[in-house]
C-alpha cells in the first residue's frame, strides 16, 4: 500500500514546507513505513550550511513524530488530545544530504 502527499495531507495538519513525509510505503496493525526524500530544492537544506547542504537533526525528530502521528491516526481514526512530551535517548549517528532517502518505521508496542 502506498499513499501521496495528497491523502496524507488528509491525515496531518502539516502543509509545505512543514510537511516532512513524502511517502506511506506500508501500514497494517503492526507497524507504519514512511520515506522520505531529500533533494537540494528543499528550503531547508538550502539554508543549513552554506557550502555542506545537510538536514537539520531537529526536523528529523518533527519526521518522526510526523510519522508517529499518521500511525496513530490510522489506528485510532483522530489526533484529538494526543501529545509529544518528550523524547527518551535520541541519537543521531550521521546525517541527510541531497541525494539521500530516510526511511522511518514505527513498530506498536504495549507497555
Amino acid at each position: 500500500m502506498e499513499e501521496e502527499n495528497i491523502s496524507i495531507k488528509n491525515f496531518l495538519k502539516q502543509r509545505y514546507p512543514m510537511l516532512l513525509v513524502d511517502k506511506v510505503v506500508d501500514y497494517n496493525d503492526k507497524s507504519t513505513k514512511t520515506i522520505k526524500y531529500f533533494t537540494n530544492s528543499d528550503p531547508f537544506m538550502l539554508g543549513h550550511f552554506k557550502d555542506f547542504p545537510m538536514y537539520p537533526a531537529v526536523l528529523l525528530v518533527e519526521l518522526l513524530a510526523q510519522s508517529i502521528s499518521f500511525s496513530i491516526y490510522k489506528k485510532l481514526g483522530t489526533l484529538d488530545n494526543i501529545w509529544f512530551l518528550s523524547i527518551n535517548r535520541c541519537h543521531y549517528y550521521g546525517y541527510f544530504v541531497p541525494g539521500d532517502v530516510a526511511k522511518v518505521t514505527v513498530k506498536y508496542s504495549k507497555h
